[in-house]
This record gives structure tokens, sequence and C-alpha cells, in this order.
């Protein structure tokens, strides 16, 4: 018997999906949830891109009694969900008591605040936000969001290294 080619087993490239439901969620700093897509490479330099997945983190009711609201929804981690080049970058889909977008203050328990920059990071194509008292845009607030992609970059005598470089997706 032979041994696989290596370049004929499945490789999974795709990025996952991960759910979180719970009454408070909090993300502490130097914690990641990264659901980006991968790369495979063929013998010939030839790159295939993977779709990054989705991450939804539902906070702010109970569980076990959908009346009882509350909880907090802390983002003090980073999210990433990044794509290579042609392919689609993930999604991204949050929940919590009130959501604020642009405008002074700091998040606290009750109240999530998203500057409009946060839509340029970790490389999500989709948004889908969720404010279970409200969601509001401050004034003068300009959500514009650019997604992030990576290239492999191919180096060493063979070109057999990679390395991914990050890269702003091309408009249309």
């Amino acid at each position: 018997l032979s041994a696989p080619d290596p370049f004929e087993r499945p490789i999974a490239i795709t990025g996952g999906q991960v759910s979180i439901s719970a009454y408070s969620i909090l993300l502490d700093e130097g914690s990641l949830i990264d659901v980006s897509g991968g790369v495979r490479v063929d013998p010939f330099g030839k790159r295939t891109y993977g779709n990054a997945g989705g991450i939804n983190l539902i906070a702010g009711r109970d569980l076990n009694l959908p009346g009882v609201i509350g909880g907090e929804l802390a983002l003090n981690g980073t999210l990433r969900g990044i794509a290579g080049m042609g392919a689609l970058g993930g999604s991204l889909s949050l929940q919590a008591q009130r959501i604020q977008i642009g405008g002074a203050g700091t998040s606290t328990a009750d109240n999530l605040i998203l500057q409009p920059g946060f839509f340029n990071e970790g490389g999500f194509a989709s948004f889908n936000l969720t404010g279970i008292h409200s969601l509001s845009i401050a004034p003068g607030t300009v959500i514009e969001p650019v997604v992030k992609s990576t290239v492999a970059v191919l180096y060493g005598d063979n070109r057999d290294t990679a390395v991914m470089r990050e890269v702003l997706m091309p408009e249309g």
C-alpha cells in the first residue's frame, strides 16, 4: 500500500460558526474568537481561499426565563472573521440590552458602546446588531465598513512557506 497524496485529501479551509447565548457574556482582554477562512496552496502555488464563518454573541436574556432581561455583553477580547482574496468575510451578530454606535462614553453593564471603527476591525463583511431595549446611532456618526482580507505570500527557496498578509478588499 502506498500513502495517499496529501494534495488529494480534503482540506478544511472554511471558517466555522461560534454561537454563545447567555445572560451575560464577558470576553476578557487577551481572549480571541476566530472564524477566519484558511488557504490551500497546491504544488504549483495556486491559492484557494476559504470563506470566513460567523460569530453570534447573544446576551441579555435569561435562557430559562425569556422574560427576565438584564445581563451584559463585554467585548474586551478580539473577534476575527477574515477571509482571503475572493472569499467571503465573516458575519458578526451581537445582542445586548442597549447598543450605542458612536458618541461619547464607555460601555457599561447595560449599554454596549461601539465606535464606527469597530466595523472596520476583524474582517467581518456583515453585521447584525440587536438592542433588547434600544439601539441608537449618535448624531454625526458615519458607519462605513471596510473589509480586511488576507493574501498568502509564498517565500523560501522552493516557495514552500507561506505567511498571511492583511490587505483591503477591492470595492465592487
